[in-house]
């Protein structure tokens, strides 16, 4: 196996990076109550319980990359 760089993985996802910040979705989403409780309190089960988070992760997931 070749080993990857912290380069090669950012120039990889880098451009999807840039999608997802700009997605007006996620904006939706940061700015839901819960989302914030559970990113202001670092619970991450239920951050990623939210249907919202869900669906945004099995969006960005299924998207081709740019």
């Amino acid at each position: 196996a070749l080993p990857i760089s912290a380069a090669d993985v950012l120039r990889e996802v880098g451009p999807s990076l840039k999608a997802l910040r700009d997605d007006p979705e996620l904006q939706t989403l940061v700015s839901d109550p819960e989302v914030q409780s559970a990113l202001q309190s670092g619970d991450t089960l239920a951050l990623v319980s939210h249907p919202g988070f869900r669906q945004l992760v099995a969006r960005v997931a299924a998207a081709p990359a740019p």
